[in-house]
């Protein structure tokens, strides 16, 4: 008889660090607030911020990391402030 393990048994000693869970958590909640906010039209990491309600610093720690991922990309409009505009990127279904 074979001593070979089944998915469900590996399955039940696997464990996922609490600390991603919760950093993965908190970046789909925030990503969902920055992506209503953009459906409109474009936006500064500011207007983001202030929209959302969180600080500008992590509004721009969390919107460079979708950039990263292309889930939103610049649209070469710049403000006064030296500001760039962010949209969405429009994916087809």
């Amino acid at each position: 008889m074979s001593k070979t393990k089944t998915y469900l048994e590996m399955k039940k000693k696997m464990k996922v660090p609490k600390e991603l869970m919760t950093k993965t958590q908190e970046f789909a909640k925030v990503k969902k607030l920055i992506t209503k906010a953009l459906e409109s039209e474009p936006k500064t990491v500011p207007e983001v911020a202030e929209i959302v309600s969180i600080p500008t610093s992590e509004v721009m720690y969390w919107m460079m990391t979708m950039r990263k991922y292309e889930a939103i990309v610049e649209t070469g409009d710049v403000t006064e402030d030296g500001y760039h505009k962010y949209t969405l990127v429009k994916r087809g279904k």
